[in-house]
């Protein structure tokens, strides 16, 4: 053809989906698309039509706390294979993290919820970390056989828990933000244990929500 009159979508295929992490609950995400066109041109001695292929890059933005209710189209571009994302998240959402750039995520961590650790050389004090956080830290016998350190609560939930006392196991109602930690722990393992299950649990609120809320 050598002029297009008129340019119509007649079908679209979804090839793949690429997510960006954005502050807070935020995602950035590039919806590639294959797009079927038909395109026909019409003049005094002949109608001719045909059908085209494109494939296309569709930048999408949204709030998962807000269910993506926010979802908005950035930008349309004919696909680049060449395109990139800084800070990629999974699938699943969960943060994409190569060896090279393990020191620069824990950089970026305490940056955001323990500065002062940046500033002077010192020991992390755990419990100021997850109160910086807003986390609450409760002791329960989580297990009976304390193969569970600790568990993080992403939204307020009733969790069962094990009652040393009888031996039985009892469902417990505990807020968003409230991270279990074995007792036994203290005395069956060590000091540094616990403090390496309040960090676990930290980290996996400021990494990971975006993972549980797409769940």
């Amino acid at each position: 053809m050598s002029n297009i009159d008129a340019a119509e979508l007649s079908d679209i295929d979804v090839k793949m989906v690429g997510v960006e992490d954005q502050p807070e609950m935020r995602i950035l995400f590039d919806v590639v698309v294959e797009a079927e066109i038909e395109v026909s041109e019409t003049t005094r001695h002949y109608d001719e039509s045909d059908l085209v292929t494109q494939w296309f890059d569709i930048r999408c933005t949204g709030d998962l706390d807000k269910k993506l209710a926010d979802f908005e189209i950035l930008n349309v571009a004919t696909y680049n294979q060449k395109s990139k994302h800084n800070r990629p998240l999974s699938d699943s959402l969960v943060p994409i993290l190569y060896k090279d750039q393990v020191e620069e995520a824990a950089t970026a961590f305490l940056r955001k919820n323990y500065p002062k650790a940046l500033k002077t050389p010192m020991a992390l004090d755990v419990s100021e970390l997850a109160r910086e956080m807003g986390m609450t830290i409760k002791q329960r016998s989580i297990i009976s056989d304390f193969s569970v350190f600790g568990q993080i609560c992403f939204e307020a939930c009733d969790i069962e828990v094990f009652d040393e006392e009888t031996g039985e196991t009892v469902t417990e109602h505990f807020g968003a933000k409230t991270i279990l930690v074995d007792p036994k722990a203290y005395y069956l393992r060590n000091l540094g244990a616990v403090n390496n299950t309040i960090v676990h649990e930290c980290v996996h609120w400021d990494r990971h929500r975006k993972a549980f809320k797409l769940e």
